[in-house]
């Protein structure tokens, strides 16, 4: 095995703390792999900001997928044509990566391409390993071609590809389903964590013996450690809240999340003397797109006035450890956010999830905990109620189980060991 491995993260964005958990953990897999004396660069779509909210790792601007202050690109969004920015960017990578493989002067490509976008390039060049990080950004709710583009420059550093845990598709768009099942079938390593992205990589005709379903990487997260439960086993004091921001939700649908979730939150304090803290995981940090906070406060605004004090909104933005540490007080949890229960569950805090995505359905699934979570679409305050007391009545039982499968993924998380490719010193292509 090669020494001082030189490891490229792309695809990143550290401020949402469930994808920060997500790096931290694949950190520890990677250098379990490939020493403590490899090094890692991430290239995050938000990375000055990043470098203040996630001091632990060291980052990039996104070459694709970041912020950009090109008076071409603007003048290209002004007209209709700001993908044109991409695409020829892409190009220009491209043909200047190929120049540096090629042995000419790095001064020359400096010329060509500019100092910031030549540095960061170089990186590729230099890579011994490009990962993928892991998350949830390979669904058409979003804007896929910035990430294909990176898939592409990455695939033409010549260098072995891992696409780290995780979940994606369905793709319907035929030009993703054309560039997603080349991809797929041209990188060294795909890890899924679940079973339907599984089915989706398959539904777009990938047959690549390359893919994996393995547990997400922030279970390698775990330590071991036992919540700090105030609970009796018989009644519960102190709940935790995790809600998402609304964007892809429908009018109707808001409603009735909004609904349910200030009902069980009423019927908590109301009716077991619950202290409610909402708590989320994204949250806190002014320059991401979203806060799950200004949510939560829409929902605490909906329950009386005479309950409302037993409600509190912790706003802050946290390290994945600072965290487990703080969701490890609690008795319960109701997660909407997949890592906020992910790292509930790492805590060893019996967990009550509320899915939006099947990524929640089939973690929950996954653990054999069918009877702990609920989907948005069959959604009431009524069912929430149930799903608590259901697990109040099955506490002990619940938290035992939660203990052994935690530390069965934490295992598993840290077996993607064996799956990473070798690297030697002739690995370049």
């Amino acid at each position: 095995m090669k020494n001082n491995i030189k490891i490229v993260v792309i695809n990143q964005v550290s401020l949402n703390l469930g994808d920060a958990a997500i790096l931290q953990g694949m950190m520890n897999v990677l250098e379990e792999k490939y020493g403590a004396s490899c090094s890692i660069m991430v290239f995050d779509t938000a990375a000055e900001a990043a470098k203040r909210h996630r001091p632990w790792a060291e980052f990039a601007s996104s070459i694709f997928n970041g912020p950009s202050d090109s008076s071409i690109k603007k003048v290209l969004k002004k007209v209709g044509y700001g993908h044109w920015f991409n695409r020829g960017r892409y190009f220009i990578c491209r043909f200047s990566l190929t120049l540096l493989k090629l042995g000419f002067p790095q001064s020359l490509v400096r010329v060509v391409i500019g100092r910031s976008l030549f540095e960061r390039l170089k990186r590729y060049n230099n890579a011994d390993i490009i990962v993928s990080a892991g998350g949830t950004y390979l669904v058409e709710n979003y804007n896929l071609e910035p990430r294909i583009f990176e898939f592409k420059l990455a695939l033409a550093a010549e260098v072995p590809i891992v696409l780290f845990t995780q979940s994606l598709g369905p793709f319907t768009n035929p030009k993703n389903v054309l560039e997603f099942r080349k991809i797929f079938e041209r990188v060294d390593l795909l890890l899924l964590r679940d079973q339907r992205s599984l089915e989706n990589t398959r539904e777009i005709g990938c047959k690549a013996g390359n893919v994996h379903v393995v547990p997400d990487a922030a279970f390698a997260l775990a330590s071991g450690a036992r919540a700090k439960f105030s609970s009796d086993g018989q009644t519960i004091r102190k709940v935790a809240i995790s809600v998402r921001s609304l964007e892809f939700f429908n009018e109707e649908k808001k409603e009735l999340y909004r609904h349910s979730i200030s009902c069980l939150a009423s019927e908590l304090i109301k009716t077991m003397s619950c202290e409610v803290v909402f708590i989320s995981t994204c949250q806190g940090i002014e320059s991401y797109w979203t806060d799950d906070s200004r949510e939560a406060k829409i929902i605490a605004d909906m329950v009386s006035p005479d309950l409302r004090e037993s409600i509190k909104i912790d706003s802050r933005n946290r390290q994945p450890h600072q965290f487990i540490e703080d969701i490890s007080e609690f008795d319960l949890v109701i997660a909407t956010r997949m890592h906020a229960a992910i790292l509930a569950l790492v805590a060893g805090v019996v967990t009550i999830g509320v899915a939006y995505e099947f990524k929640l359905v089939e973690l929950f699934e996954g653990l054999e905990m069918e009877n702990q979570y609920t989907d948005v679409d069959s959604l009431s305050g009524e069912k929430l109620i149930s799903l608590v007391k259901t697990a109040i009545d099955d506490y002990e039982v619940v938290r035992k189980i939660i203990e052994k499968k935690v530390a069965h993924l934490r295992t598993a998380a840290f077996e993607v060991v064996n799956l990473l490719p070798d690297i030697s010193e002739s690995d370049h292509r």
